[in-house]
């Protein structure tokens, strides 16, 4: 509490960032470029030989796509990026340091990766590794050479699993390959990045010059004395100081500024406090400015607390230093999410950090939506990213949202262009906020929780789920409670509706401007189509003027003469004809089904229509409510104006829902509306609004019945979803709880209904007559037969596979197997084995079964509650403690009269 936070972004530096990254970014475009349409290629003709010979050929793992097809935190771009973002900011980081200690203030400097190990793979003007007193090119364009040497490796792995690691000589490649490949290489050398492969040499180097000392915690072998005007580097062997001696000297005043990466972040302390060296008064505030924050958010919350720990004089500051490149705006996100709890009560630069801040937080299940919808509808951005979620692959040919989307793109945003980088960020963070706002509208939006005065006066209550017991709050049950509480949004009046609709008309009749807006989205759809159709065209034409000098097709014409290579000419132009016949087919069929949908929606939808909106009652029921439709929201600045993402419907809702702003996009939602509406009359604007009037009478209560589960939400939230609400009770409580949606109400068969742990309802699967049958919440089915329980589970390994294989299960149950019936497994157990079932089937499985209350009634009694926690106030240091009985209690007494012993000695 009181630590100061600042997440600073250097905007003064911004085009110079920008021009750097978008030098750096377009070689490694090219670099994927090549591995793509040539190298790929390599490796293939040389599996189809290795395959004959029982062999099997790959890429060099980590050098697959550039990296791209690796893990987000450890691909090769990934590394390349983070270090450029390293090296970009090291001048700044010095200047922010010389700053700091210009206000008496003594600074760490932390950073996580030293590119250490980099120079010391690197080769001196002989070829041997470089040393003491060698020279070298010390640009960041270094990286770069490397990442396109990188891409010739490959491996080799003989049938015994032995694996042979080679390269690719660039003169075996095709004169096309060899043309690229040199191309790339020329405009590496020719490129001055304006950054260095070891910028912590930067920064000490201009700490130093500015007449302040540096002690430095790392594992680094070599240092570089960089000449900051020609680039090169002179290698010099680095003398490693102890850590303790660098924190003794840094504590002592020794020395001005300490630059420490993990090596340096556990163990040693420098925070601000007294030394027989340094009086109370000589004491300066601690400020850690990070050049690079750590992945692992463990290593960097121990960095941190090198500067902050008890005992210290003055409480700390950090400062998270940020280039203004977008794809840096996804390192300060992750992280920040990583700390949000942590830097709950700190003191944070809103002012500086708004670049940073202004990004939302789509990393979760929201974003992985909205990231997979933009894909989507932006193909060549997808082209350019490789692909990420699979899209264009026919077994995910509708494009399902893939757990982790959001994380997986964002990843490799940073291949692309910094103002691609920023349309895309742009882009999702209004398309999230959207449907943050869409989902708080509709009372769905699930990842915080919302404060509400309800007043909540308690009517019944029954519960819903029965926990497991124990201690833990994990263990209590889930209640669903129905109470009388206060309506907190009430409908637009009829005054207000009447406004919004001749808003929406903008002086026009509702189905002329209907029509209109129809014309104008055919004339723009038209075209579009037109253009893609010309550049498909384009593009194949390409393909087939190049036939002759592909490699495959060259070598026929070495080896088999002219004929054949005529034959093979026109055989690959019929099979690049059929592939744009198909391509095509592909384009007119989504620009159909696109086309369809819209249709559907500009034909159906005027201003002033009255509608039914939808929402959900029970859990598979829904309830129609009286709505009205207020108009299209369409952005003609839009790149695309009419992506179903970009299309937004209104709607006045009568009931505290009020007003939403829907995207064409959630098709269920709207063909459910229009389902819902298909036989409503039309009404005059006059018959609208009375008929509005009428309606909204039900809904302008003050307070009505609304259900609300409590207790163990986390086990009710799988079944129960509504809104995570802390409210108000009428007797001043505050509780926290599932709000289900206004209209939701229990289904009529579950009323009578309990969800209870397995292993509580085993008396119950005792006692079950010849025949019966009880189901777990995990597709298992218990039968009782004459002298055995047959257990069936579905037979897909997906459904039913970790039960079937589980080894404990087939160690109960009959001949040690399942056999399978139809579309199901099946196994057979003794009837004495049956306890040991269910507690496999509870430890293993969670498993739960849902039983009547006549059930639960004769169970409820022998389910163990959770047990109420004695408190007791010590008065030892005013510190209270809790205990579960009197040994426990002894026990911390005992623990604190050794502390105080400590203390006092």
């Amino acid at each position: 509490e009181g630590v100061e936070v600042n997440y600073l972004t250097l905007e003064n530096k911004e085009e110079e960032h920008k021009a750097i990254a978008d030098n750096i970014t377009g070689i490694l475009r090219d670099i994927i470029g090549f591995q793509t349409n040539f190298i790929d290629k390599e490796v293939e003709e040389l599996d189809s030989i290795a395959v004959a010979e029982g062999k099997e050929v790959n890429l060099r793992e980590g050098t697959s796509q550039a990296g791209v097809d690796n893990q987000p935190y450890f691909s090769k771009v990934f590394n390349v990026i983070n270090q450029m973002l390293f090296s970009i900011k090291a001048e700044a980081v010095a200047e922010r340091a010389i700053a700091r200690l210009q206000e008496g203030k003594k600074p760490v400097v932390a950073f996580a990766s030293t590119m250490g190990s980099f120079i010391e793979q690197m080769e001196n003007e002989k070829g041997l590794p470089v040393g003491d007193g060698d020279i070298i090119n010390a640009d960041f364009s270094e990286v770069l050479m490397r990442g396109l040497d990188g891409i010739l490796r490959y491996t080799e792995t003989e049938a015994d699993g032995n694996k042979d690691f080679k390269k690719f000589e660039v003169s075996e490649l095709s004169p096309e390959a060899q043309s690229e490949y040199f191309r790339i290489s020329e405009k590496i050398k020719n490129i001055s990045t304006g950054i260095t492969i070891s910028p912590i040499d930067i920064v000490i180097q201009k700490i130093q010059k500015a007449g302040y000392t540096v002690a430095e915690v790392t594992g680094r072998k070599f240092e570089l004395q960089i000449n900051q005007k020609t680039n090169q580097g002179l290698i010099k062997s680095r003398k490693k100081l102890n850590t303790n001696d660098a924190f003794r000297q840094f504590n002592n005043n020794e020395v001005d500024v300490l630059l420490i990466n993990q090596s340096g972040s556990t163990g040693a302390s420098a925070h601000a406090i007294i030394t027989p060296k340094v009086p109370a008064g000589e004491v300066k505030q601690r400020v850690m400015i990070v050049l690079q924050a750590e992945l692992d958010i463990n290593t960097e919350v121990q960095k941190r607390g090198r500067i902050n720990r008890t005992g210290q004089i003055y409480k700390p500051i950090y400062d998270y230093v940020n280039s203004a490149i977008p794809a840096e705006k996804r390192l300060m996100m992750m992280l920040q999410k990583k700390l949000k709890s942590l830097d709950a009560n700190t003191t944070s630069n809103q002012k500086q950090s708004t670049k940073i801040l202004d990004v939302p937080d789509f990393l979760n299940k929201y974003g992985d939506k909205i990231v997979t919808e933009y894909l989507k509808e932006n193909p060549e951005i997808n082209r350019l990213l490789d692909d990420p979620l699979k899209l264009m692959d026919t077994e995910n040919e509708d494009g399902d949202t893939l757990e982790e989307a959001a994380h997986r793109v964002s990843g490799r945003v940073a291949v692309l262009s910094t103002k691609m980088q920023a349309d895309f960020y742009n882009e999702i963070s209004e398309r999230y906020n959207e449907y943050v706002e869409y989902l708080k509208q509709i009372g769905e939006y699930d990842l915080e929780v919302e404060t509400m005065d309800l007043q909540a006066e308690p009517i019944s209550e029954r519960i819903v789920k029965v926990g497991k017991g124990g201690d833990s709050e994990f263990g209590t049950d889930s209640v669903l409670e129905t109470v009388r509480a206060n309506v907190l949004r009430k409908p637009f009046n009829k005054s207000e509706l009447d406004n919004l609709i001749r808003e929406g008309l903008q002086g026009k009749e509702a189905k002329v401007q209907q029509e209109e807006i129809f014309s104008e989205y055919e004339s723009f759809a038209a075209k579009k189509l037109e253009n893609e159709l010309k550049d498909n065209e384009e593009y194949y034409a390409e393909l087939i003027k190049e036939v002759p000098d592909e490699k495959k097709v060259k070598r026929i014409l070495e080896k088999e003469g002219e004929a054949a290579w005529r034959e093979e000419i026109e055989k690959r132009e019929e099979e690049l004809k059929t592939a744009q016949t198909e391509s095509r087919a592909r384009i007119e069929k989504l620009y159909n089904n696109r086309k369809q949908y819209l249709d559907g929606l500009f034909k159906f939808f005027y201003v002033g229509k009255n509608i039914n909106y939808a929402v959900k009652s029970f859990e598979e029921g829904k309830i129609l409510i009286p709505a009205v439709f207020l108009g299209f929201i369409l952005d003609k600045k839009k790149k695309n104006p009419y992506a179903p993402s970009a299309i937004k419907l209104r709607f006045a809702i009568a009931s505290g829902n009020k007003y939403v702003a829907m995207p064409a996009s959630y098709d269920d939602e709207i063909m459910s509306i229009k389902g819902a509406s298909v036989d409503l009359e039309e009404l005059s604007h006059e018959e609208l609004l009375k008929n509005w009037e009428k309606k909204i009478k039900e809904s302008n209560t003050d307070r009505n019945i609304r259900y609300i589960v409590s207790g163990n939400l986390l086990q009710a939230f799988s079944q129960y979803r509504g809104k995570l609400v802390s409210y108000t009770m009428l007797d001043g409580q505050t509780k926290k709880g599932i709000l289900m949606p206004e209209y939701w109400e229990p289904e009529e068969q579950s009323l009578n209904k309990v969800d209870v742990p397995i292993e509580r309802a085993l008396k119950i699967i005792k006692s079950m007559g010849l025949g019966g049958q009880i189901n777990t919440n995990n597709n298992i089915s218990i039968f009782r037969q004459a002298d055995k329980y047959k257990i069936i589970v579905p037979s897909s390994k997906q459904r039913g596979g970790d039960v079937f294989l589980n080894k404990e299960l087939l160690a109960i149950v009959d001949k040690n197997i399942f056999e399978k019936v139809a579309d199901k497994m099946v196994a057979s157990i003794p009837l004495e084995k049956i306890e040991k079932l269910v507690m496999v089937l509870q430890e293993k499985f969670n498993a739960s079964v849902t039983v009547s209350s006549f059930q639960f009634d004769l169970i409820k009694d022998e389910i163990p509650k959770k047990k109420e926690r004695k408190t007791v106030l010590l008065k030892i240091r005013s510190r209270e403690m809790e205990a579960e009985d009197d040994i426990e209690l002894e026990a911390m007494a005992l623990e604190l009269e050794l502390q105080l012993l400590k203390f006092a000695a």
